[in-house]
């Protein structure tokens, strides 16, 4: 801003997703595009992710973080995946399938 100040950084997490090709090539890296509409990094291939929300920081402590800076690693952890499965529909972190309504 015009006062020379840093602004604060934004809480957010990604995740790097990637898999050795069934084929034998080399390994595939999970990238998504976001809408060129976006104010930010419109049009960009990013790995999926966004902001940390305050559900993220409520559900890390219902988990039972033990501190403040676990609690921000465990709402870091929470916002990767909900960002990756609400971009690309893909569920991690969960031994057990679930049904669509459960991921919804």
């Amino acid at each position: 801003d015009e006062s020379g100040e840093v602004p604060p950084a934004t809480p957010a997490a990604t995740l790097v997703i990637f898999r050795r090709d069934p084929a034998g090539g080399p390994p595939q890296i999970l990238m998504v595009e976001r809408s060129a509409a976006m104010k930010f990094a419109g049009g960009a291939a990013v790995f999926p992710g966004g902001r940390v929300h305050d559900a993220d920081r409520a559900l890390a402590e219902l988990h039972g973080a033990a501190d403040d800076d676990a609690m921000h690693e465990l709402a870091a952890r929470i916002a990767a995946v909900r960002e990756t499965l609400e971009e690309t529909g893909l569920v991690l972190g969960i031994r057990q399938r679930p049904t669509l309504a459960e991921a919804r």
